[in-house]
């Protein structure tokens, strides 16, 4: 009789010992075993490639995570830099500007925002009055408004309005002079503020 796996022979009760058949039956075992083996050994090789290959993703991913890194301190290390810069610009502008009231501010709102935010210290809202603003940043908003002192002394967003009509998209007057003071007037008629001008340093 042979075994199914492995094909050894397997004697009968009434069979004479044979001594080829016993050492056939171990060569046949041997070869099993060794196959195994090496394929237990290919298959660590296998396992030790797909270590190294993700050590080497791992160090690959630590080296650009620190890249991007350190390129992000060296942006915000540039904007921190562009900041003051246009803070000092800013306060340069209201320091120099020949303006002649007293009522000027510099508001810092995003360009993106509707609201635009300045404080002026004294302000108080009332008819005709005049004042100006530097924008450190432009407009890209559709209808933007203008809010002194947080409304404490407006109480609200006004719209800024200039000969060519309301301030926005398609009246970029803001985005147009840049770095410079823009003297508005309070309209009570109308309630709203009317730009007069752009007021170089």
């Amino acid at each position: 009789m042979i075994t199914t796996n492995m094909g050894l022979k397997l004697p009968h009760e009434d069979d004479f010992y044979n001594i080829d058949d016993f050492n056939d039956n171990f060569n046949h075992i041997e070869r099993a075993v060794s196959g195994l083996t090496n394929s237990l050994g290919e298959a660590n090789t296998r396992v030790s490639g797909v270590e190294n290959t993700v050590t080497s993703i791992d160090n690959r991913d630590t080296m650009l995570i620190q890249a991007l890194t350190n390129k992000v301190d060296i942006l915000e290390s540039k904007l921190d830099s562009l900041r003051t810069r246009y803070n000092v610009s800013s306060s340069l502008i209201i320091e120099q500007c020949p303006f002649p009231g007293s009522f000027k501010g510099i508001c810092s709102s995003s360009i993106s925002g509707t609201q635009k935010l300045v404080s002026i210290q004294g302000f108080t809202l009332t008819d005709g009055v005049t004042f100006g603003v530097v924008f450190v940043n432009a407009n890209t908003n559709i209808a933007p408004t203008l809010r002194v002192n947080n409304g404490s002394e407006t109480g609200e967003d006004l719209e800024m309005w200039n000969e060519k009509g309301r301030v926005g998209i398609g009246n970029q007057v803001i985005a147009e002079y840049p770095t410079m003071m823009h003297v508005f007037q309070y309209n009570r008629a109308l309630h709203r503020y009317i730009w007069i001008m752009a007021m170089k340093q």
